[in-house]
C-alpha cells in the first residue's frame, strides 16, 4: 500500500515523496523522494493531502492505571487516547493499585497488554524492598524499572541507597527511570506551608528536585553498573539539567514533559486544583529556560507523564497529574516546535533508548508505525475531543493546531479523523 502526496519527516530532514508499506508484514518496504505519482498508485493508494508523515511516537512515561483504578483509565481507554494522539508505543508506570512490584502482577498486566494490537504496551516494575528481594532470589523479571523519591502515594522507594543495592543485583541490560524529588525536604516544607495549589511549587520547590538529582547521581556513581541506563523523569529546573549534562556517564538520560515546557505558575491561577502535578509547574523564567534548553537539543526525550484522574478527583482531592496523550502533538506544533525535533525526541531517541531497533524512524525495514499530522487543522480542546477517560485537559478551551489525522500500527489504520 502506498501513501502519496506527503511530506516525509525523516531523521535526516523533511522531504516531499511517497512511502509504501506491506499490510501483511506490517513493515515499510519502499520510500521515494519523487513527487510524481502513477495512476496505479493514485487508484490504490492513500492520498496524504500534503500532510506530514512521521514515525509513530514512543512515550516512555505513561500511567494507564487499570486494575483497581479502572475508573481513571484502562489499557483500552489509554490506547484510544494514544492512537488519537499519534502514539504507537507506550511504557506504563508501576504506580498502580496494586503496585507492580512482583512478578504475578507484572505477568497479569503483560497478558492484558498482549491482547491490545493497536499499540505496544511495555510495563515497568517498581524498585522497593519487595521487588529487590525477588531479584536476590531469581533472574531479572523485567527490563524496565522505576524508582520513586518524593512520591505522593504508597509507591515511594525507601531511600537513595536502594539505587546502589538494585544496581549491584542487575546483570542484564536494564532501564531504570527515576522520579527525583527529595522526601525529606518536602516533609520540612510541609511543616511551614499548608498544601494548596498556589504554593505547591514552594512545597515541592526547585531545591527538592535539585537535591534529589544530586543524591541519586551519588548512588548511581557508587554502583558503576554499565548494564543499566539511568533515566531521570520530568526534569523541570536548569540546575538539575546542568548536573545531568555535566555528568559524563554514557548510560544517563533524561526527559521533559510538554506541560513543563509550555505551562508555568501563572497557568496554575487559572487551573486551580487541576494544576496540581508532580513535579510542579515552575515560574515563567524556569519554564522558558527549560524550553530554550530543549530547542538547543540538550534534552533528548519528550514524555507526557500522562496521569489521568477524573475531574471530580482533581477538584475535590487535589490529586497530582495531567492527562496528556490526546494533545501532546498539537501542543508541540502550536508552540512552533520543529517537526524534525519532535520526531527526534519523541520517536527516534526513545526507540534507541529502549532498544527498540524496529521502530522510531521512517526507513525501509522498520515497522509501519506511522502517523499523518495536519498542520492546518485547528481544534478547540474540550471534553468530547479527549479520548482518555479523564475527559479534561490542562489545555481545555485552547485552540490547538497540528492534530493527527491518521495513525497506523504495523501497517493497519487504527485511528482516522
Amino acid at each position: 500500500m502506498w501513501i502519496y502526496n506527503i511530506k516525509l519527516v525523516e531523521h535526516q530532514g523533511i522531504f516531499d515523496g511517497k512511502l509504501e508499506y506491506s499490510q501483511e508484514s506490517g513493515m515499510i518496504t519502499k520510500i521515494t523522494h519523487q513527487k510524481s505519482v502513477s495512476s496505479v498508485i493514485k487508484d490504490n493508494g492513500i492520498d496524504g493531502k500534503g500532510q506530514y508523515l512521521c514515525s509513530g511516537m514512543v512515550d516512555i512515561h505513561v500511567h494507564f492505571r487499570d486494575l483497581n483504578q479502572s475508573h481513571k483509565e484502562t489499557l483500552e481507554s489509554g490506547m484510544k487516547a494514544a492512537v488519537h494522539g499519534g502514539i504507537t508505543t507506550v511504557f506504563d508506570m508501576p504506580n498502580k493499585d496494586p503496585i507492580v512490584d512482583n512478578v504475578e502482577i507484572l505477568n497479569k498486566l503483560n497478558n492484558k497488554a498482549s491482547k491490545i494490537s493497536e499499540i505496544d504496551i511495555f510495563n515497568y516494575m517498581l524498585v522497593n524492598k519487595t521487588s529487590v528481594s525477588q531479584l536476590v532470589k531469581e533472574d531479572n523479571p523485567s527490563k524496565f524499572w522505576k524508582v520513586v523519591f518524593g512520591g505522593t502515594t504508597n509507591v515511594e522507594s525507601e531511600n537513595y541507597d536502594i539505587i546502589t543495592e538494585f544496581s549491584k543485583l542487575v546483570k542484564d541490560t536494564t532501564f531504570l527511570a527515576i522520579h527525583a524529588e527529595d522526601s525529606d525536604l518536602i516533609k520540612e516544607n510541609l511543616k511551614r506551608f499548608y498544601p494548596t495549589y498556589d504554593n505547591h511549587d514552594i512545597i515541592r520547590s526547585k531545591e527538592v528536585e535539585i537535591k534529589s538529582v544530586e543524591r541519586s547521581l551519588q548512588s548511581i556513581n557508587k554502583s558503576n553498573n554499565k548494564a543499566i541506563t539511568y533515566h531521570f523523569a520530568h526534569i523541570t529546573t536548569e540546575s538539575a539539567l546542568e548536573h545531568l549534562l555535566n555528568n559524563k556517564r554514557e548510560n544517563l538520560s533524561w526527559e521533559v514533559t510538554p506541560h513543563h515546557l509550555f505551562l508555568n505558575t501563572k497557568n496554575v491561577i487559572k487551573l486551580k486544583e487541576k494544576g496540581f502535578v508532580n513535579p510542579p509547574l515552575r515560574d515563567k523564567i524556569s519554564q522558558e529556560s527549560l524550553l530554550k534548553n530543549y530547542l538547543e537539543n540538550k534534552i533528548p526525550i519528550i514524555a507526557t507523564d500522562h496521569a489521568p484522574h477524573t475531574l471530580e478527583e482533581k477538584v475535590n482531592y487535589s490529586l497530582s497529574g495531567f492527562p496528556n496523550l490526546d494533545t501532546v502533538i498539537p501542543v508541540m506544533v502550536t508552540n512552533n516546535i520543529p517537526l524534525w525535533l519532535l520526531v527526534e525526541t519523541y520517536s527516534y531517541n526513545p526507540s534507541k533508548l529502549m532498544n527498540l531497533s524496529d521502530r522510531g524512524e521512517i526507513s525501509v525495514g522498520k515497522l509501519a508505525d506511522l502517523i499523518l499530522i495536519d498542520p492546518k487543522n485547528e481544534l478547540t480542546v474540550k471534553s468530547e475531543l479527549i479520548q482518555s477517560k479523564a475527559k479534561w485537559s490542562p489545555w481545555d478551551g485552547e485552540k490547538l493546531k497540528g492534530w493527527v489525522s491518521k495513525t497506523w500500527k504495523r501497517g493497519k489504520i487504527v485511528f482516522e479523523r
